[in-house]
């Protein structure tokens, strides 16, 4: 699965931490740190997860890069009326 990561925040389990990741609205857990390495706020990745009772708990987790190896970015804009100045 894709998602777009909207928050990240540390929680305490009997002592133990773990991680929760809002996944397009929706709350994933896991107990793995490194999982979370190249993923902040904001990232889009490619997920996993397995329904333990009423917890979804990653079992992969990975950012997915959008562009290939030597692209430049591309930015684009909302706008698309004319420029200002221009004829």
């Amino acid at each position: 699965m894709q998602g777009r990561v909207g928050k990240i925040w540390e929680n305490d389990g009997n002592g133990r931490p773990y991680w929760v990741l809002q996944i397009d609205g929706e709350r994933y857990t896991t107990w793995n740190r490194k999982s979370l390495e190249g993923v902040q706020e904001g990232s889009l990745i490619e997920y996993e997860y397995k329904q333990s009772g009423k917890y979804r708990n990653i079992s992969s987790l990975a950012p997915v890069s959008t562009l290939d190896e030597g692209d430049e970015p591309t930015y684009r804009s909302r706008f698309t009326g004319p420029i200002a100045g221009t004829s």
